[in-house]
């Protein structure tokens, strides 16, 4: 007599980190360059603004400018399904998103170095002004770190840099001027993308650009496009072959 035998295969998928972006975003794939943004170019006014209970004025933007040149961040996303996302920070649908692997150059480097953080929505309180005293660049860093709970649903993962770290970490980056405005980027390599996915709204003639340059990368990037989840207002993505 035979005896049944049930054999699971697990397969373990990886799963990254979300990049939203409009059309423009081509260029990451084109040059495999990625912007870094500075305190100033936060979508909240009150993020990188300490509290001081004693200053009657506000104060926020030289805590701002005091890091041009000096701080840099990155913002990601855990949840790629959340439409409101999609429509802040991806055209209302009609951009797309890249998927990156934190385990590749440059990311590893933030996550090594702790560097690489999920926002703190929970304290929703901005950070005190009294500690700047003890280090500089560790209180640039809280100050990234925090996030008012109404952003919660974004549930946003940071890369956070300092000038000073640059060297040390080992990261290319150079500046540019685009639009008579100084552009900071970050060189990424292309076994970091592991995926794009095209808005429920983009146009064929922009995914048909992307996929080009996608099959140019000779690499082991998916494309998938994204579509509503069922019954739900969320959205999922479905995986299509390369041509």
């Amino acid at each position: 007599m035979y005896q049944k035998q049930l054999f699971i295969l697990i397969v373990n998928v990886k799963m990254g980190l979300f990049y939203f972006c409009n059309y423009k975003g081509i260029n990451i794939l084109k040059n495999l360059e990625i912007k870094l943004s500075l305190p100033m170019e936060l979508n909240d006014p009150f993020e990188f603004y300490p509290y001081d209970e004693n200053d009657s004025t506000d104060h926020f933007e030289i805590y701002q400018k005091a890091g041009y040149g000096l701080v840099y961040y990155l913002s990601m996303c855990s949840d790629y399904k959340n439409p409101r996302v999609w429509s802040n920070y991806a055209d209302n649908h009609n951009g797309f998103m890249i998927e990156f692997d934190t385990d590749s150059e440059p990311f590893n480097k933030f996550k090594s170095n702790g560097k690489m953080f999920d926002i703190d929505y929970e304290t929703n309180e901005r950070v005190h002004v009294s500690l700047l005293n003890e280090d500089q660049n560790s209180y640039f860093c809280e100050l990234a770190k925090r996030k008012g709970s109404d952003w919660k649903e974004e549930k946003e993962v940071r890369f956070f840099l300092a000038s000073c770290w640059i060297q040390e970490m080992g990261l290319s980056i150079r500046d540019t001027i685009i639009n008579n405005k100084i552009i900071f980027l970050m060189k990424i390599s292309k076994e970091s993308i592991l995926s794009v996915t095209y808005g429920y709204r983009m146009p064929i003639n922009s995914r048909v650009a992307i996929a080009y340059l996608v099959n140019k990368l000779k690499s082991k990037i998916k494309i998938f496009e994204a579509l509503p989840d069922g019954n739900s207002f969320r959205s999922t993505r479905k995986q299509l072959k390369k041509r």
